[in-house]
């Protein structure tokens, strides 16, 4: 799944004018093309991407 801030990263577009395009052109897209996620998917989504700054004690398991 790409979230709408990576696909706007991809472009170098900011996030907002990736979505405002999109809410004036959505029928140049694929029906299946965007979806609107429910409070308790952001949070589950967020929970299973947790960053190293929010859980300072791990370590990366890379060997250089």
């Amino acid at each position: 799944m790409i979230l709408d801030a990576d696909l706007a990263a991809l472009y170098g577009v900011p996030t907002k004018r990736l979505n405002e395009q999109y809410r004036r052109n959505c029928e140049r897209f694929p029906e299946d093309f965007a979806f609107q996620l429910t409070r308790s998917e952001w949070a589950a989504l967020i929970a299973q991407t947790a960053t190293p700054r929010e859980l300072p004690n791990l370590k990366s398991q890379i060997a250089t």
